[in-house]
């Protein structure tokens, strides 16, 4: 009999001694595979049209998969608008989404998972320069104010020093209308402002660092780890507890946090906004993605990693050896 046949004749309430032992002989057990499914290519018409070009010769030239350029890239531009933008899914509701996105790829090491991000994240840079220059320029022309700034307040507290003492000689009662206009002048010497450093991105830094970085870039910051489980552990190391808080109301992109630390003092972030991306191996992350769901730790953070990609080992690499097709950058 078999096995189906058995189940059958138990549960339709056949006696089970009418059941011959040598009918429900079991076959020879098979042992059980822990094999993945094929993970399905990522078709070129599905990456969007100003992109398509430029990352299909990236992936080409670098001969990877056509997943971990388009996730790097489309994490990237997210980070570059941050909380610039926003979405109402709804027409008449005010319910606003910030399109902040997380990304990672997995692979197991010598799949080019960093040499493609790197070609990715290689166009930050003209950005970044840009940025540190004007900071540069700008902090020069600060550091000569505050020192016009600084004697200019010595200046006038050391005339209202020479006229106060004057004052209490008696020797003018004009010097007293002075000695105002003195203070007064005083009180208009405005602090020069001390220019911000506009970032982009930052890769170690820690919650209170961070912190005072976004007070800084209000439009938020690309969080860019190449080992994205070492992030993931140092959320659960001894007095972090908070960070892995931090990290999840930082996925929304439309709070904002008010820091108070007696050393640092007061933080405030107008808009608390990290994309966050990173590469890691299998081994490395399954107890994460297993704790995400079944342990301790399944509060959504792991699921707000939206674009993860796990693409199957590419089988048919090929020497490409050519310059890039600068024209589908620009």
């Amino acid at each position: 009999m078999k096995i189906k046949n058995l189940f059958h004749a138990f549960h339709s309430g056949a006696d089970k001694n009418d059941v011959s032992s040598t009918d429900a002989e079991w076959t020879e057990p098979e042992s059980i595979q822990n094999v993945l499914m094929e993970v399905h290519p990522l078709p070129v018409n599905h990456i969007p049209e100003p992109y398509r070009d430029w990352i299909t010769d990236v992936a080409e030239r670098m001969q990877c998969h056509l997943d971990f350029v388009a996730v790097a890239a489309i994490v990237l531009t997210s980070a570059l608008i941050g909380s610039g933008c926003g979405i109402k899914p709804k027409q008449q509701d005010d319910w606003l989404v910030i399109p902040n996105l997380w990304g990672g790829l997995i692979g197991r090491p010598g799949m080019l998972k960093t040499p493609s991000v790197g070609e990715v994240m290689r166009l930050l840079k003209p950005l970044e320069a840009s940025a540190k220059k004007a900071y540069d320029a700008d902090m020069a022309r600060y550091l000569a104010d505050m020192e016009v700034y600084k004697a200019t307040r010595e200046a006038i507290k050391a005339e209202l020093i020479k006229r106060k003492k004057q004052e209490l000689k008696g020797k003018s009662a004009a010097n007293s209308l002075e000695t105002s206009a003195l203070t007064e002048e005083l009180h208009a010497a405005s602090e020069p402002v001390k220019p911000v450093w506009k970032r982009y991105k930052t890769n170690d830094p820690t919650v209170e660092k961070l912190s005072e970085l976004l007070a800084e870039n209000p439009r938020g910051l690309l969080l860019r780890r190449d080992e994205l489980a070492g992030l993931l552990a140092s959320w659960e190391r001894d007095g972090r507890d908070a960070d892995r808080a931090f990290f999840i109301e930082a996925w929304n992109g439309d709070g904002s946090m008010t820091i108070d630390r007696i050393g640092r003092g007061t933080i405030h972030v107008k808009n608390l906004c990290v994309s966050i991306f990173g590469n890691t191996q299998p081994d490395k992350i399954t107890p994460y993605l297993y704790q995400s769901m079944c342990g301790k730790d399944n509060d959504g953070l792991f699921q707000r990693f939206q674009l993860m990609v796990y693409p199957d080992e590419p089988s048919n690499w090929r020497l490409i050896d050519r310059p890039a097709n600068e024209s589908a950058i620009h």
